[in-house]
């Protein structure tokens, strides 16, 4: 699947072995049959593709990319090493990888990882299908101390260098849901709902989710592949005896019916409040008409 349901200014889609990670996980969790059988043939493609690469590989011919493939429960090393991407331009689209496992001769975009929710939140899942609860619990509750009442206010968010300084980012509450639902940490996570009201309100019209917003009622950014896979697969929802407010998603059917009615009895009055008008108006042009005739005779 490629990044945005679009390509760029040439038509050209770029695709990310890393994104459809997130694609498979989430289609095999939660999608139909038939997604759950897109989901095997998008598998299959990232072992193709990985062995058209010579990346790293586990036994099975899953890629090692030291880093996303932990949401499938592959084990990853810690502490994470040398992160870097590479983008490969083939005939009619572009194929681009991320790979966090030091491999010698690729340039490090990120070297330390403190500070990065994202990255901390791999670590926790990592640190948990190792047996390292409490470490991994640490690890998550280090993300949870970054909200900031609006979202996660880590190292990119606070650094005025960063590209993404002062955007949050939408994926990032999704993975720490799904983190939450993996350790059992639901209960204690008092921002459960909020991190899921604002979720549901960065939904594009095409039911995509936008990747970056302001504040919690301001979407900024793109429908990516990423972030919508990680939503789907984090699969949030209100939590139940827990009063928010609704989500547009979630607004009763009654409230827009009653909303509708309101607007066309608006508008109902107002038309008729411009025939009385008209009419008040014809029935005075009329009447002084009618006056007009009468006083000629007595001319």
């Amino acid at each position: 699947m490629s990044e945005q349901p679009y390509g760029d200014e040439n038509g050209t889609k770029l695709f990310w072995l890393n994104d459809n990670i997130f694609v498979y996980a989430a289609l095999k969790a939660n999608g139909t049959q038939a997604d759950r059988a897109q989901a095997d043939n998008i598998r299959e493609r990232i072992i193709s593709y990985a062995k058209t690469l010579n990346l790293p590989i586990y036994s099975d011919g899953f890629p090692k990319l030291g880093i996303h493939e932990v949401i499938l429960g592959y084990p990853i090393s810690l502490p994470m090493q040398c992160f870097s991407s590479h983008v490969l331009t083939e005939p009619g689209y572009k194929l681009g990888f991320v790979i966090a496992n030091g491999t010698p001769g690729r340039e490090c975009i990120v070297e330390d990882f403190n500070g990065f929710a994202d990255m901390i939140l791999y670590q926790s899942l990592a640190e948990l299908y190792a047996g390292n609860l409490n470490q991994s619990i640490s690890r998550f509750r280090e993300v949870v101390a970054m909200w900031d009442e609006h979202g996660i206010a880590d190292s990119p968010y606070t650094n005025p260098d960063d590209p993404q300084y002062l955007r949050y980012a939408t994926y990032k509450l999704a993975l720490l849901l799904y983190v939450a639902q993996k350790l059992n940490e639901t209960a204690k996570l008092s921002i459960w709902n909020q991190t899921v009201d604002t979720i549901w309100h960065m939904q594009a019209y095409n039911g995509g989710i936008i990747t970056n917003y302001m504040d919690s009622q301001l979407p900024i950014g793109v429908v990516n592949a990423e972030t919508t896979a990680l939503v789907v697969l984090a699969n949030p929802r209100i939590r139940e005896n827990e009063h928010m407010p609704p989500t547009r998603s979630e607004l009763p059917y009654l409230q827009i019916l009653v909303a509708l009615v309101l607007v066309v009895i608006a508008l109902n009055a107002t038309i008729l409040i411009r025939l009385l008008r008209r009419q008040t108006v014809s029935r005075i042009n009329d009447n002084e008409a009618q006056t007009a005739r009468a006083s000629s005779r007595f001319v």
